[in-house]
Parts: C-alpha cells; sequence; structure tokens
C-alpha cells in the first residue's frame, strides 16, 4: 500500500515544473503511516541530510540533533534541556538569518515535535490542503525547509531562486527515506555523528572509481596517526587526483563534525580526508577546507592547528595560499591570548618569530 503510494508520488514529481511534492501529498503519506515516532524519524533524518549537505556548521545545532536522533533510535530518554536548547537555538536563527541558519531551523521544529511527543503532519484538524508556501516560515516542516536548503540555486543571482531538478532530486531521495524507514524503524538511513569515517560508493557508479573508493577506505584503515609530514600527506595524493573522488570525500568532510561538543571523532580519517583535499584544486575542495576553517577558528585553536599544519605542509599548492594566509592572519591575532604565550612570558622566553615553528610543536604535543 504504501510502495503504491510512493509509486504515485514519483509521478507528481516527475509531473511538477518546480520538482515540487505537495504538503498535501506529504500528509496523506504521513497519515498513511500514522505513528508518531516514524514520523519524527522521517523528520529527523531530513535535518540529518541537510547537515550532510551544508556541513555541520553550528555546534549548537549538532548538540541538538545528536540528542534528538539518540532519543529516536537509541530508545533513550529525551534529555530535560532539549527544550532549553531548542530555544537557545531557535533564538540564534531568529537573530542570524539565512542559508546556514534555515538548516538550524529545521531542527528547531523538529525539537519542538520530540519534547512535547507529536507531530504537525498528524495533527490535521484545521489543515485544508494548503501547500508550504501557503503558511508562514516559521510554521514550515522540517522536510520542506531542508528541500530549500537542498536545492537552493548556486549560481549567486538570487537567494530565494531554487533549481527544479536539485529539487526534484531531494524529493525523490525523501520517498526512498520515508519507504526505508518505515520497512525498518530501527535502522537509520544517515547515520549521524558515528565515529568511524567510510567512504561511501555511489550507487550506479563506473568500476573503476568504485576500486579507488575501496582502497582509499582500505588505506585510511591502515594508518596509525594523523598525517605529520609531507611524506604522510603526499599519501593521498593519487586520489585528489580524481575530481569525481574529490567531490565524493567533500561529501563526507562537510557532513562529519571534528568538533568533540558531544562525542569522539574519526581524528586519522578525517584529517587524511582533509589532506586529500587539500592536494586538489577542485572547487568543491576548496570550498569545503575554507568552510572548515571557519568553524574551527568560531571555537578557538584546537582542532584548527592540524588544518594549518596540514595547509603548511603543501606550500606549492596556489590555490590553498589565500587560507592560509587568513590563518596565519588569525593566529597572529590570537597569539598573545594563548596559555602557551602567557606561561612562557612569565618565564622570560621569547615566543618563535615563526607561527610554523609554534604549529609543529602545538601540534606534536596534542596528539
Amino acid at each position: 500500500m504504501i510502495k503504491d503510494t510512493i509509486k504515485r508520488l514519483r509521478e507528481t514529481i516527475g509531473q511538477s515544473n518546480t520538482g515540487h511534492l505537495p504538503l498535501s501529498c506529504r500528509v496523506g503519506l504521513m497519515k498513511q503511516i500514522g505513528n508518531v515516532l516514524t514520523v519524527q524519524k522521517i523528520q529527523c533524518e531530513c535535518c540529518k541530510k541537510a547537515c550532510s549537505f551544508i556541513g555541520m556548521q553550528n555546534p549548537d545545532n549538532v548538540r541538538l540533533l545528536t540528542k534528538i536522533n539518540d532519543h529516536l533510535y537509541g530508545n533513550r530518554e529525551i534529555a530535560e534541556d532539549v527544550l532549553v536548547e531548542t530555544d537557545k537555538l531557535r533564538l540564534y536563527v531568529e537573530n542570524n538569518p539565512g542559508m546556514d541558519t534555515l538548516v538550524s531551523w529545521a531542527t528547531v521544529m523538529l525539537g519542538y515535535d520530540v519534547h512535547y511527543g507529536g507531530t504537525s503532519m498528524l495533527e490535521t484538524e484545521d489543515y485544508h490542503g494548503e501547500d508550504d508556501d501557503d503558511f508562514d516560515p516559521e510554521c514550515w516542516e522540517p522536510d520542506f525547509i531542508v528541500s530549500l536548503v537542498c536545492s537552493a540555486d548556486s549560481s549567486g543571482v538570487e537567494d530565494d531562486k531554487y533549481d527544479p531538478e536539485k529539487r526534484r532530486e531531494y524529493w525523490n531521495w525523501y520517498l526512498d527515506m520515508v519507504l526505508s524507514v518505515y520497512e525498518k524503524p530501527q535502522q537509520e538511513v544517515i547515520p549521524f555523528n558515528h565515529d568511524t569515517i567510510h567512504i561511501p560508493v555511489p550507487h550506479g557508479c563506473d568500476p573503476a572509481l568504485s576500486d579507488k573508493i575501496d582502497r582509499l577506505n582500505s588505506a585510511l584503515a591502515s594508518y596509525i596517526h594523523a598525517p605529520t609530514n609531507r611524506k604522510e600527506t603526499d599519501r593521498m595524493k593519487p586520489y585528489a587526483e580524481d575530481p569525481a573522488l574529490v567531490r565524493i570525500v567533500a561529501d563526507v568532510v562537510r557532513g562529519y563534525s571534528c568538533i568533540p561538543v558531544t562525542h569522539s571523532y574519526d581524528v586519522i580519517r578525517f584529517w587524511y580526508c582533509v589532506a586529500l583535499l587539500a592536494q586538489s584544486p577542485n572547487e568543491q575542495a576548496t570550498d569545503c577546507l575554507s568552510g572548515l576553517a571557519r568553524t574551527l577558528m568560531e571555537h578557538g585553536p584546537g582542532e584548527l592547528g592540524i588544518l594549518y599544519r596540514i595547509l603548511l605542509l603543501l606550500p606549492e599548492q596556489e590555490h590553498l595560499q589565500r587560507l592560509t594566509g587568513e590563518l596565519a592572519a588569525y593566529y597572529q591575532r590570537i597569539i598573545p591570548e594563548l596559555e602557551a604565550a602567557k606561561w612562557l612570558a612569565k618565564a622570560g622566553i621569547p615566543y618563535p618569530d615563526s607561527f610554523r615553528v609554534v604549529c609543529i610543536v602545538s601540534f606534536h604535543f596534542q596528539r
């Protein structure tokens, strides 16, 4: 029955000039499922899809979504502070409108549903067949919000333009995901914050790329520490020459949080993936590294030193020069505030003139 409905909805998506799946269709599908917890899991998968698409840039969003995900799939009691964190994230979104915070707004809406034990998709007494655009943005469902994030026009001409093909791709993924959650409600569609990184093989990819991904995963599993010198960084060079593989790895890095706000992370594989991206001039790779740097700079030097070290090991890569300069300027600003600098000052020891030396020393102390 569900499969028949999904088949009809695929036809609806295919016939739509905008690639949209109307709210009335989704409400009907959710009512057919009829289980609050399953519907919440479906909306949670949408929120995780947004994180994997745009990157885990907001640690408050990651922390809240992790707690929600653990509750839904791990059968853990909902944390008492979920409402507090949801309210806090809502305030942040309201004061910082934009595409990045749109991802967090989807999590906010899900947080309220989970806290209060319901879902508006099944509470339809006042619903009369309207579509998403008929409601104020603050009333949009998470699945629709994520469709906007995943289908935003990358041309940059207008912020409110969306690519019909990207939107159609998203809603078809949505229907696949709904069927998966319905049939296997205890199995996550998008694993979230799992420690071990595994580069996925895309459906239908050619054998050569599939083989290269398998070899990369085997290589990542064989290393015993993050890259610390040029020889180790160069291990990723052969993989960085394949644009298709670079795009896949960039998606993995964007969707993985290396900020241990609620969990440990796969240090070795993560930073080898970063070393791979650093050796590719591919725009998706450089955008991913820039986004990672911005996120890490917001949280103090910490893990940022590992990224900076990798960049310093690749001085001939012209596409990295701007980012390397930005990180050098950042460290020059914060050096006086570092505990190490204060300790050296008290001891009367001059701080090294070159931060390249500092980065190397700092890295070995951390790892």
